[in-house]
């Protein structure tokens, strides 16, 4: 039996392997402009791209990243993920998905306060309205 052979791994912290590096940039422009594109008519799924861009976007440009936490939050006040669904006429899948997805975006605004020392977007009294089940059925 041979031995099991070891491939490189695409990032340390130090660096990132030379080939990646240069498609890099073209592929985070295509995942911006995307972002870009569903902002106009967002749906849930906008927040969870977004939400992915946000955490993985450096810290690099703390305003940039600022700007784009606003605009994620103000999208999903005007979806209404604000508003407890739990009366709502909605599937079960549906109104736990939005409960998860508010307070994944209050959380990463709590944090970004603290961590830059800027102000959260939100107030106290918007956030204990919904309330999050650690089960599956919210």
């Amino acid at each position: 039996m041979r031995p099991k052979r070891r491939l490189p791994p695409l990032t340390t912290r130090r660096h990132q392997v030379p080939e990646i590096r240069q498609h890099h940039k073209h592929v985070w422009a295509q995942v911006l402009l995307s972002l870009e594109e569903e902002y106009r008519q967002p749906r849930l799924q906008t927040l969870q791209l977004a939400l992915i861009v946000i955490s993985s976007r450096p810290p690099v440009n703390t305003g940039q990243n600022t700007i784009a936490m606003a605009r994620v939050l103000g999208a999903a006040q005007l979806l209404g993920l604000h508003i407890d669904p739990s009366s709502w006429r909605l599937p079960q899948w549906e109104r736990s998905l939005r409960k998860r997805i508010w307070w994944s975006l209050v959380v990463h605004d709590k944090f970004r306060a603290l961590l830059y020392g800027r102000p959260s977007k939100y107030e106290s009294f918007l956030i204990a309205r919904i309330k999050l089940s650690l089960t599956h059925q919210c």
